[in-house]
């Protein structure tokens, strides 16, 4: 149980900090409360993670009026830590300008980068030049 307890508060933990320093600030909109949060963040003033909680706890109601207090109690730890870990790594000064790379770690990849360049080993080939040709 302890095991279980400390695995969900890491998880919202790190989701939380995610989150806030890659998913905000690089205007991705992801799936389920987070993604409505954002879309909505959009139109209503008010901070992502208090738009994420609203979500939860509506989503939450609705969980219960149709699975029961098996479903709540399983999930309600996620619901309330998330949007507070969000919350909290939202106030961490800088964390929207820790990358400006929509896809971190991908530059150097093999098959993604960004922007979209090609890899040195595709320009090898030297370019094509024209000669004029002798009937001219």
């Amino acid at each position: 149980m302890a095991e279980a307890c400390s695995a969900i508060l890491a998880g919202n933990m790190l989701l939380g900090f995610a989150v806030a320093a890659f998913i905000l600030p690089s205007g991705v909109i992801m799936g389920g409360a987070t993604g409505v949060g954002i879309v909505l963040g959009k139109v209503i003033p008010l901070d992502t993670a208090e738009i994420v909680l609203g979500v939860n706890l509506m989503a939450l109601a609705l969980g219960w009026a149709v699975l029961g207090w098996r479903f709540v109690l399983a999930t309600i730890a996620s619901s309330l830590l998330y949007p507070f870990f969000l919350g909290a790594a939202q106030r961490i000064p800088g964390i929207d300008r820790l990358t400006a790379d929509p896809l971190p770690g991908c530059s150097r990849c093999s098959t993604l980068s960004w922007p979209m360049s090609p890899k040195p080993s595709m320009t090898t080939n030297p370019p094509v030049q024209h000669v004029p040709s002798q009937n001219s």
